[in-house]
């Protein structure tokens, strides 16, 4: 391997490595603000069932889920910037893997708290506080 492929190979590298810290920054930062906003508003929340969650299924009336968390997302539609068909396919579901795989910014989850209107009871929580998907087979 010439001296110049390897240069590029290290740079390579070290961009990914920076990109993994970048994102595992990211993340710290957005798990800090969840945190800090659950415990300032969980025991207060309002209980919504994932029944009375799928009502809420249309353009003029849409709630999803994130993180067990219930937001009314009915007036923030036409303001998202990726369009209001990313928000509608998830209308009256759980949307936390696709708000997560999409990759949000922490101003993104600070606009998100705007929306926040209860929580799932615990025996329809589909995540456990460490992030991982309950198996509910």
């Amino acid at each position: 391997m010439s001296g110049g492929s390897k240069q590029s190979v290290r740079m390579a590298m070290d961009v990914l490595e920076l990109n993994f810290l970048t994102v595992q920054l990211a993340d710290q930062s957005i798990n800090d603000i969840k945190k800090r906003d659950c415990e300032e508003v969980c025991e207060n929340l309002r209980i919504i069932t994932l029944e009375q969650l799928s009502r809420h299924d249309r353009h003029d009336d849409c709630w999803i889920a994130v993180y067990d968390r219930v937001y009314d997302c009915t007036a923030f539609i036409g303001k998202h910037p990726g369009g209001q068909d990313v928000i509608l396919e998830y209308a009256g579901r759980d949307a936390t893997l696709a708000f997560v795989d999409s990759g949000h910014s922490v101003e993104a989850n600070r606009i998100l708290r705007d929306y926040l209107i209860g929580q799932l009871p615990p025996h329809e929580r589909l995540w456990l506080p460490n992030r991982i998907k309950v198996n509910r087979n």
